[in-house]
């Protein structure tokens, strides 16, 4: 008994916390520029998971922004890399209320319904603030620039552009199938054998 008891001690799949991607400065720090998207217009920026790592469930996204018209109000979507483009959508938002001008605040938002980020996939966070509206997307001063894109409307063609926005991508990794397997045959184990006085457990 005590045997299986380190086997499920030792084979519950475990999950913790992660940051996918991170373009902010140490605690969070951002610079005084930033890069201004007027709608229709869309603005959307590269990030790649870890291709050694494993997939994580995305938990929420956290950027600075500003409000240059007012009111302000955005939406972000995140896409999956489609030929160095955005592509096809995994994750909406919610509506953020962008209140404040320069240097603006921190935003964070967690997806409307679940989504998977896939270990060695290129994804896209894409800004898309309503038809008239100017929102500014904080830059990281110190930052390198970042692969992005831009487009008029949500089916025009996507022209390439680069920029040191900050963001950061959190995320929950989930565990891996075998180790998942392994766990649920630990409990079958104990299930027989405390069942062991009146069932035979083959």
């Amino acid at each position: 008994m005590l045997g299986l008891l380190l086997v499920l001690a030792t084979s519950a799949p475990r999950s913790f916390a992660a940051t996918v991607f991170n373009s902010f400065g140490p605690g969070d720090s951002y610079g005084t520029t930033d890069s201004d998207i007027t709608g229709p217009y869309q603005l959307g920026f590269q990030f790649a998971v870890d291709a050694l790592g494993p997939d994580h469930a995305l938990t929420q996204v956290v950027l600075p922004m500003n409000s240059v018209t007012t009111p302000a109000t955005t939406n972000l979507f995140l896409a999956v890399d489609a030929g160095g483009a955005p592509g096809a959508v995994v994750a909406n938002f919610p509506t953020i209320n962008v209140l404040n001008a320069l240097p603006g605040d921190i935003f964070s938002v967690a997806p409307l319904a679940p989504a998977t980020l896939l270990a060695g996939q290129i994804y896209w966070l894409v800004n898309t603030p309503p038809s008239g509206i100017e929102v500014g997307w904080g830059n990281n001063g110190a930052g390198s620039y970042l692969p992005g894109a831009y487009r008029l409307g949500s089916t025009g063609p996507w022209t390439s552009f680069s920029s040191n926005v900050a963001f950061r991508i959190e995320a929950t990794a989930v565990p891996e199938p075998s180790t998942a397997l392994l766990f649920a045959f630990g409990l079958a184990a104990l299930s027989c054998v405390r069942e062991r006085a009146t069932t035979l457990c083959v």
